[in-house]
């Protein structure tokens, strides 16, 4: 786990973790024995809310200087991203933060192992292979030879620029474990894995609790606001369940009602997060929710099953809305009182839009913010801010913006209307020279560098711009994902980095003003990517004059597929890409108000 912190923090990180472990009670399951090498497997699903961390991970108790560890952590505030880690002697991170499209792990079980061998380790999600640390280039795993225990923790760490901020609100929270299993490391004999070179020692299916394979925790440590609690573990129908609370209320129990925590509106859409999931029946009852002047047209349970969606009519930009809620019922069944929240407005940015990443404002460059909820309208999730002073920058005139760096990203977010756009990623690394740190980057999910080494390619204390163009926000907030391989060293100026920020409409291309409700939907097209044909469903609420025609990535329209004809409910159409070339495309459905977009990949 990520612990390792600035020698200046350890004695006020101390104090602090201490002086909470108290207030919240988490768990830890870990092994009586110790293993060398081979391929560790769990199946699980983790605990939701920011703040807190489920994970999968092994150890070497003497910990220090002969620190040994290997990582799975899946943060509650992330779909999409987990975090895969060494931790080696001195308790150097190697952290990798990596983007997995549609995972959401807080709603599903999904299969985590990693293979730890002399030369390398490996991690791997359902099966596949996602991030691998290996020697040479790796030099820190042939350090990595302690015999560890297997472990499962569910904690809280201190650090809200890695976690998100902790708000005990959402407690009782749960991580679910399915099962663990152990394959030794025997090359050539073994018939699993990487090579077919490890070998099933042990599963354990988790139908009760094993003393003689495993131990509860009664211990704490600094940078940690829980103290783990043997009766916070708990075997239930097949499962182990790590159980997150308040002292009072201690194990596989939920007594406490939910609450919504924040409210925002982004067109005519209004979201609501909530504390905990949702009773799906009570949180679709539009009697439920009561907004003055405003009508409910339709709402939509998040995948999450903690966020709400209300497709409205009536919201006035000047007024000031509140909404009413109540009979609201939790996973549990248990039932909120009435809560009142007002809406706030989530603006997005106007473009062209400049950003000093890390920084306050300079020019034309907007001060750099933290993205803490889903309501804000740009920041980074994860990292901090550095700045190195008067040092001079080649290769620029804008000095003050390449000076400050976010250093650690793992995402940055930025809503804007939905449309097509030219992104510009401004940076000098200012920390590290050639070699000793690199990372890849991704537009929208589609991965745009690989291995970025800026030093590398430019030098140390030297500007370096990455554009990319045609790059298609369709939902409306610009995703920018960081992935690391070169890790760095320490823990503030490590990792991916990003010094600016530039986005502008990209030339002759309109941005698409999606106005909800949602009266039609462009339905998931199939097959995607296709050759020949591919199928476009469409729904509908009412009948509906409308256009749909196909663009390219210049925006021009290339095909009409219908002209301000009627949509009648529940319909798919079909569109014939044989006579055009392999690329990206856009199908367009256009009435009166509303605008959406699909983006689709012709391959021949």
């Amino acid at each position: 786990m990520v612990r390792q912190l600035i020698n200046h923090l350890i004695i006020l990180i101390t104090i602090y973790g201490f002086a909470n472990a108290q207030e919240y009670l988490g768990a830890e399951l870990r092994t009586k024995e110790s293993f060398l090498y081979g391929r560790f497997e769990a199946r699980f699903k983790s605990a939701q809310g920011d703040g807190l961390v489920s994970s999968f991970f092994t150890y070497h108790d003497e910990g220090g200087s002969n620190w040994n560890e290997i990582d799975f952590e899946v943060l509650g505030r992330w779909n999409e991203i987990v975090n895969m880690n060494t931790i080696t002697s001195g308790q150097s991170s190697h952290l990798r933060e990596s983007f997995i499209k549609g995972l959401n792990p807080h709603s599903d079980y999904h299969d985590y192992a990693f293979e730890w061998t002399p030369n390398y380790v490996a991690w791997f999600v359902d099966d596949i292979e996602y991030y691998r640390q290996e020697l040479p280039k790796h030099s820190y795993i042939a350090t990595l030879n302690k015999s560890q225990k297997i472990m499962m923790n569910l904690w809280v760490p201190v650090y809200e620029d890695w976690v998100g901020k902790w708000n005990e609100i959402i407690l009782p929270r749960f991580a679910y474990y399915d099962h663990v299993a152990y394959y030794e490391y025997v090359p050539g004999e073994g018939n699993v894995g990487t090579g077919n070179n490890f070998k099933l020692k042990w599963k354990d299916n988790f139908d009760s609790f094993d003393s003689n394979r495993w131990g509860k925790a009664t211990h704490t440590f600094s940078g940690n606001r829980v103290k783990f609690d043997p009766q916070n573990i708990v075997y239930k129908d097949g499962k182990m369940i790590l159980c997150l609370t308040n002292a009072s209320y201690p194990g596989f129990q939920d007594l406490i009602p939910s609450k919504a925590l924040y409210a925002y509106s982004y067109h005519n859409r209004i979201t609501i997060r909530f504390s905990e999931e949702m009773n799906p029946s009570s949180v679709l009852d539009k009697s439920n929710y009561t907004i003055n002047n405003v009508q409910i047209n339709n709402i939509e349970l998040d995948p999450d099953q903690r966020t709400i969606y209300l497709y409205v009519n009536g919201l006035a930009n000047n007024t000031k809305h509140r909404i009413a809620l109540n009979n609201m019922k939790d996973s549990f069944d248990n039932v909120s009182t009435l809560q009142i929240l007002s809406i706030e407005r989530s603006i997005p940015l106007s473009i062209p839009l400049k950003i000093n990443v890390g920084g306050d404002k300079v020019g034309e460059f907007k001060a750099d913010k933290f993205w803490w909820y889903d309501s804000d309208n740009y920041g980074h999730l994860n990292g901090n801010h550095q700045d190195i002073g008067n040092i001079p920058i080649n290769n620029t005139t804008n000095d003050l913006v390449y000076r400050s760096s976010a250093e650690r990203l793992a995402l940055y977010k930025v809503k804007i209307q939905p449309g097509i756009y030219d992104i510009t990623l401004m940076m000098s690394d200012n920390h590290y020279t050639a070699g000793e740190r690199s990372f890849s980057i991704r537009l929208e999910g589609e991965i745009k560098e690989s291995n970025l080494d800026v030093s590398s390619e430019v030098g140390k204390f030297t500007a370096l711009e990455k554009t990319f163009k045609y790059v298609p926000v369709i939902d409306g907030v610009l995703d920018i994902h960081f992935e690391c391989d070169l890790y760095g060293n320490g823990y503030e100026a490590a990792g991916p980095f990003l010094n600016g920020l530039s986005i502008v409409q990209t030339k002759g291309l309109g941005v698409i003003n999606i106005e909800a409700p949602k009266l039609f939907n462009l339905g998931d097209l199939y097959p995607n990517p296709f050759n020949g044909y591919i199928n476009i469903p469409i729904y509908t609420e009412i009948s509906m004059n409308a256009t749909i025609d196909i663009i390219d990535l210049q925006g021009k329209s290339v095909d009409v597929l219908i002209d301000n004809k009627p949509l009648y409910k529940g319909q798919n159409i079909q569109w014939n890409g044989n006579n055009f070339s392999s690329g990206i495309y856009f199908v367009r459905m256009q009435t009166e108000k509303d605008i959406q977009l699909k983006k689709m990949c012709l391959i021949k």
